[in-house]
């Protein structure tokens, strides 16, 4: 075992999107050494012919996984992909991310020493199903190991797993702080405050000295009702400045 994060990322038809969730991960996932992990749902390989191999790995997935009742056909190829991709990997901590997401500041050292403590740390809590989400969610290899994780379950939904064996086990876990749970954090969004330019979207927090701190944004359903140009033009200004 190293002290590696292996993220898994689940591509489908969304080589923009990946594209900068990849960038923002090379940018802040420090000081920590990082492995990424592509489960590609829909055969776009020779888009990602130009990644450097000694950071990230480029997996066959599969779009056409037997439905089990489950919110949606996707979410069952999303949910056996990640299960591929977690297999894959050999890193101490695992960080599962949406395509349509992306880091916006420095936030392993915060996170990560949490992981001492809690099973899992995500950036949402889905109340309608009560569950953490996998947009990010990040856990250690040895307890996904002593718990028999098995992410292609989806319990709910993608990720659902993970709360169903805190609940099991009675394990502590911990939600950050995040606009869609708390909607007046959208005022203070990094990207287009108070939503006035896109009316979409959310951002999770990390805290530091009781200082909220963006790290993490999510689109929300990016892959499925597609993103606005704007969008890009926002987060390109932003992940390119010093």
């Amino acid at each position: 075992m190293n002290n590696t994060i292996d993220f898994i990322l689940v591509n489908y038809k969304s080589f923009e999107l990946a594209n900068i969730l990849i960038n923002s991960i090379h940018k802040y996932t420090k000081p920590y050494d990082y492995h990424i992990y592509l489960v590609d749902n829909s055969d776009q390989k020779e888009l990602f012919t130009d990644y450097s191999s000694d950071k990230f790995t480029y997996l066959k997935g599969n779009n056409d996984v037997e439905q089990k009742g489950f919110p949606s056909v996707i979410s069952s190829a999303h949910s056996h992909s990640l299960q591929k991709g977690y297999l894959a990997g050999k890193g101490n901590y695992i960080c599962f991310l949406d395509i349509d997401t992306c880091f916006l500041d420095y936030w392993t050292e915060y996170v990560i020493p949490k992981l001492e403590n809690n099973f899992f740390i995500s950036h949402r809590w889905e109340p309608s199903r009560k569950i953490a989400r996998p947009q990010f969610l990040i856990t250690k290899r040895d307890s996904c190991e002593k718990y028999k994780i098995d992410l292609s379950e989806a319990y709910q939904d993608s990720g659902g797993i993970f709360t169903k064996k805190s609940n099991d086990y009675n394990l502590p876990y911990l939600i950050l702080d995040n606009s869609y749970n708390d909607k007046p954090l959208q005022r203070i969004h990094a990207i287009d405050p108070g939503r006035k330019i896109m009316n979409s979207g959310e951002q999770a927090f990390i805290k530091e000295n009781d200082k909220l701190i963006p790290f993490f944004w999510h689109f929300g359903r990016g892959t499925v009702k597609g993103i606005d140009e704007n969008w890009f033009k926002l987060l390109e200004k932003y992940l390119t400045k010093d």
